[in-house]
């Protein structure tokens, strides 16, 4: 590895995430945007990180930073998922629920979205927009389960 290359560094956190060695991925996605500030994979990665360990605050400001940085990106609904990520991990419905609204409607077949929607809505007991989301999953993928 080039310790002075950051993609290289984002590839390392990116398989030790993939790997859920979140703590471990932590570090070389900390090193990437030391060495390249505008590096936004890198903070979004992170973000999602963050996200996974449950560092709630710190994943938020983590996705903020990547979508400043590169606002029209295709990997935004990634980013966008370390929300909703974050919001459930620490225990935070209704934020949870604003999360995956958002990414359903910035990516309206993206189909992790509408399962984290409906997931959204059963917890909160809205039953009927659960399945609302579940109808949409079922568009989107006839055979899912």
């Amino acid at each position: 590895m080039d310790d002075t290359d950051a993609w290289a560094h984002l590839a390392m956190a990116q398989t030790r995430h993939i790997a859920h060695e979140n703590v471990d991925a932590a570090k070389p996605c900390r090193t990437a945007p030391r060495l390249n500030p505008n590096l936004a994979h890198a903070e979004g990665t992170l973000g999602l990180i963050q996200a996974h360990i449950g560092n709630h605050d710190e994943a938020i400001m983590h996705v903020e930073k990547a979508l400043r940085l590169s606002p029209k990106d295709p990997n935004q609904v990634i980013w966008m998922v370390a929300r909703v990520v974050a919001a459930v991990v620490t225990d935070r419905p209704q934020e949870y629920l604003k999360s995956c609204l958002n990414v359903t409607e910035h990516a309206p077949n993206f189909l992790p979205g509408w399962r984290h929607l409906a997931a959204a809505h059963a917890n909160l007991d809205q039953l009927d927009a659960a399945r609302a989301a579940v109808v949409e999953i079922l568009r989107i993928a006839p055979n899912d389960r």
